[in-house]
């Protein structure tokens, strides 16, 4: 009896293992493309000389790429429903792009930031679940 409890214990730190390290591969891609499409914007506003009420907009696009890759990456890397695995990598990347957000303006919080939040948790979804109907990866022998 005494072999199977420590057979479920040892199982446990891989399973969190095994959640963890994916998670955080996903939060760091979304993050790299919230940086990178950022940035992208703020160079489109300059450049162009559009008017800054347009950056808003821009940010919320950057914010949704952000959450469809990362949900993808983590639909990828884990092999579990994509919906669920979506919504998860969402949820740290949607709780740092808000902090971001507020910091950015001082600490208000603008009806962007409530919009935000269902559409990130949804594009985090179809990101998971685009990665999972793709055909699986070809591997060269």
């Amino acid at each position: 009896m005494k072999k199977s409890n420590e057979k479920k214990k040892k199982a446990a730190p891989s399973s969190i293992k095994s959640l963890v390290v994916p998670l955080i591969t996903s939060f760091l891609s979304g993050m790299i493309v919230f940086f990178v499409c950022l940035s992208l914007s703020s160079a489109l506003v300059v450049n162009q000389n559009m008017a800054f009420d347009k950056m808003s907009m821009l940010l919320m696009v950057s914010c949704i790429l952000s959450a469809v890759v990362a949900g993808f990456v983590l639909s990828r890397n884990m092999q579990v429903k994509g919906l669920v695995a979506g919504v998860l990598a969402a949820l740290p990347l949607m709780l740092v792009e808000i902090l971001i957000i507020i910091s950015m303006s001082d600490g208000h919080v603008s009806g962007t930031v409530y919009l935000l939040i269902p559409t990130m948790l949804v594009a985090g979804a179809v990101g998971g679940v685009s990665a999972v109907n793709m055909k699986p990866k070809k591997r060269k022998k």
